[in-house]
């Protein structure tokens, strides 16, 4: 299993530059929706509160949108 840090993002296989850069390539060629599956980190507790998440990576989700995502 692939080791995830949390402390130093941009260490990971998908460091928040790249995952972004895979964001914008899979909105760029989707009707609306792009799937994201991890195993870890957790993203989300029960109730719906970041856990594991480093914000890098929600800042990485949140340029995608404004890029490719006209609410």
């Amino acid at each position: 299993m692939e080791h995830i840090e949390i402390k130093m993002p941009e260490s990971n296989y998908f460091s928040p530059e790249r995952f972004h850069d895979a964001l914008c390539a899979a909105l760029h060629w989707s009707d609306e929706y792009v799937w994201i599956y991890t195993e870890k980190p957790r993203w989300r507790s029960n109730d719906g509160k970041l856990l594991e998440l480093p914000d890098a990576y929600v800042q990485s989700i949140r340029r995608a949108r404004e890029k490719y995502c006209k609410d």
